[in-house]
């Protein structure tokens, strides 16, 4: 189930209001990672320019402290037949380093509110590192399983690696093939062309999109980051301008490193912070 709508609002040097806390989701009962209860919803805050919301107010139990989760960090599930909010990757010990949220504290402070989100971002690590916003997406690619195995023997490829490179796997069927598509940053500026998909094998997911730049170079862009309009044979990137595209690590085709995966997403998240913070997938809506 969807938490709230991935769209942000267009445009670039956009300024920001404080945000506005309101009671919606209010008593709605929060639980961590490992499925433990940790408190309950409070209230969120929501962008005044857009009315769109940002970060859940999480009223954490027996203790007299609020922490604030950014919306692509949580999501609204069913369970037992009633609705509750699920972290994606905290848990209760993990909140414990989260700052304490109290209402006097200014958004357009960006040390307290890289702060909020750099605690939750530390927490995808390891094997949970992929449940990162950054990799996933709520219209493109978004099932448990848009790639699927046509074969049992697998390639010798192993870890996030070329779709071209796995002949036993393909794309499902309800999901578009964007090998071919066109890129396009913001304002629809031409960024290049898509020529292949990494995936990940083990857990059949699409991790990055794979790009040919005009001076014939390959950059990756992590699926989060990627709207779709399949009318256009077109991906887009919100917010991201095709001169910050440019000036992404050109990647050589060889194996995909943690560090290489940490520069990719600092300097997409710095650019957007110049512009709009809330256009980071931190606070776009999870499925």
């Amino acid at each position: 189930m969807a938490l709230f709508s991935p769209n942000v609002a267009s445009g670039r040097g956009m300024t920001f209001d404080v945000l506005r806390q309101t009671p919606d989701l209010q008593g709605l009962a929060v639980y961590d990672s490992e499925d433990l209860p940790v408190g309950s919803v409070f209230g969120v805050l929501t962008e005044a320019p857009t009315g769109l919301v940002r970060f859940l107010d999480i009223e954490i139990d027996h203790a007299a402290r609020h922490v604030v989760v950014p919306v692509g960090h949580a999501r609204i599930l069913e369970k037992f037949g009633k609705p509750r909010v699920q972290l994606r990757a905290a848990t209760l010990d993990d909140l414990e380093v989260v700052p304490s949220y109290e209402q006097q504290n200014l958004w357009e402070d960006s040390e307290y509110r890289n702060n909020v989100v750099g605690a939750f971002g530390r927490l995808f690590r390891g094997d949970r590192y992929y449940a990162h916003p950054a990799y996933d997406h709520s219209g493109l690619y978004a099932g448990d399983h848009p790639i699927v195995r046509t074969a049992a023997e697998s390639s010798a490829s192993t870890g996030v690696s070329r779709l071209s490179q796995h002949p036993e796997l393909k794309i499902a069927d309800g999901y578009p093939d964007v090998r071919g598509w066109r890129v396009d940053a913001a304002e629809g500026e031409p960024a290049g062309i898509v020529t292949d998909l990494l995936v990940d094998p083990d857990a059949l997911a699409v991790r990055y999109l794979v790009v040919s730049r005009a001076d014939q170079t390959n950059t990756l862009i992590p699926i989060g980051y990627v709207e779709l309009d399949e009318a256009q044979r077109c991906v887009s990137i919100n917010g991201v301008t095709a001169e910050d595209i440019e000036a992404l690590p050109a990647w050589d085709g060889t194996v995909l490193t943690r560090a290489d995966e940490d520069l990719i997403r600092q300097m997409l998240d710095t650019a957007l912070d110049a512009r709009n913070p809330f256009y980071r997938v931190e606070f776009q809506g999870a499925r």
